[in-house]
């Protein structure tokens, strides 16, 4: 009862910090952009139509850190460290790896941020900070019976560890394009992590998580709800290229720490962000199916989609909420009944559907219009 005690006292110091401070930072970033000018501009691709600073996620890894921190040091000061052993901390050598993975994304989301890098160079830091997760121990040991494949080799096992990572990390970045859905997608997705982290006994874990949540959450607010200004806040690319390497990493570390008999623990990895990362295969194919390439920017995401066929922000954002939880309870529920491959193919089944029946909303929003312009 005692560690229980502590544990939820731990997790709840943990979010209540990174929220206090993100709630009193993120008006501080946009005041500091206003004052330097630093804003994303409105084009024929974006949907906001006022500046914007993209330096929102700016505080989302030192809030995480400085609370995690916060949290460790209120053990030790008040004499209950042997507390602190309760957490299992990973080898200094992989906190460490890990901290300079993270930093990697997060400079160069930055620079991004103030001044536009090509996605060449984000790729090559995507792909470094994969590099080092590896090196700090993340795997992706077994496909747990997908295409009827179990464990992989030790070189196959690296190269997917890597590709997962990148893959997140840019499913992340991409749907990011309407107000608080990167961040709702993220908070519903650290929500489960957290408590699954917890389950299984892995309480670090579960305090990086919650610590993360704070951070987010009150940024959502402000991005989604507080537009009473002519200046509005996104994460930018900071933001959500830290929240894709949070989130791939919880996919791995769950696809690990699950017990090795569970052969349906890749749906428990990877279910909560299966909406981002399947939008971002799509439109990589349909860009390469065009003949262009599949990191140039267009307007053929999810949410541009729901857009199209006159939702607003908030109704798109809501939908792509819902169908994602859809899929993390319908996929938990069919693990008692049906084979992971079949899961796997009624998951791609159902989303090509929906975006079928999404094309064709838009095709006759548009004849509608097209009949209305004619008889104007």
């Amino acid at each position: 009862m005692e560690n229980k005690f502590i544990l939820i006292v731990s997790l709840l110091c943990a979010f209540l910090a990174s929220a206090s401070m993100s709630g009193g930072i993120i008006p501080r970033i946009l005041s500091a952009s206003i004052k330097r000018g630093k804003f994303d501009e409105p084009d024929f691709r974006k949907i906001h139509s006022s500046y914007a600073s993209r330096l929102g996620g700016l505080s989302f890894l030192p809030e995480t850190v400085v609370s995690v921190i916060l949290v460790f040091a209120i053990y030790y000061f008040t004499k209950d460290g042997d507390a602190v052993y309760n957490f299992h901390l990973p080898p200094i050598f992989s906190i460490l790896l890990y901290l300079l993975a993270a930093v990697v994304i997060y400079v160069i989301g930055v620079v991004d941020d103030l001044k536009d890098v090509g996605y060449k160079i984000k790729f090559v830091a995507q792909f470094v900070a994969a590099v080092l997760c590896v090196i700090a121990g993340f795997e992706f040991p077994t496909l747990a019976g997908i295409f009827f494949v179990y464990d992989i080799p030790n070189w196959l096992n690296v190269i997917f560890t890597m590709l997962i990572i990148v893959a997140i990390i840019d499913a992340i970045n991409l749907i990011d394009g309407i107000d608080g859905l990167a961040s709702g997608l993220t908070s519903i997705a650290l929500i489960y992590y957290g408590v699954l982290f917890v389950k299984i006994g892995c309480l670090t874990y579960a305090l990086c998580v919650f610590a993360l949540l704070g951070a987010i959450i009150p940024f959502f607010f402000y991005n989604t709800y507080k537009k009473s200004t002519k200046h509005r806040i996104f994460m930018g690319d900071t933001g959500s290229m830290t929240l894709g390497l949070a989130l791939a990493s919880c996919a791995l570390l769950i696809n690990v720490e699950l017990p090795k008999c569970d052969t349906y623990k890749i749906i428990y990895a990877f279910v909560p962000i299966i909406v981002p990362v399947f939008d971002a295969i799509r439109v990589f194919l349909h860009r390469i199916c065009n003949g262009t390439s599949p990191f140039m920017p267009d307007m053929n995401h999810l949410h541009h989609k729901l857009l199209k066929i006159h939702s607003s922000q908030e109704r798109a954002r809501l939908v792509i909420f819902g169908v994602s939880i859809l899929y993390s309870l319908t996929n938990i529920v069919l693990i008692e009944y049906l084979d992971i491959n079949i899961i796997l193919l009624l998951d791609i089944i159902t989303y090509v559907l929906w975006h079928v029946y999404l094309s064709k909303r838009i095709s006759s929003v548009q004849n509608k219009l097209n009949n209305l312009n004619l008889y104007k």
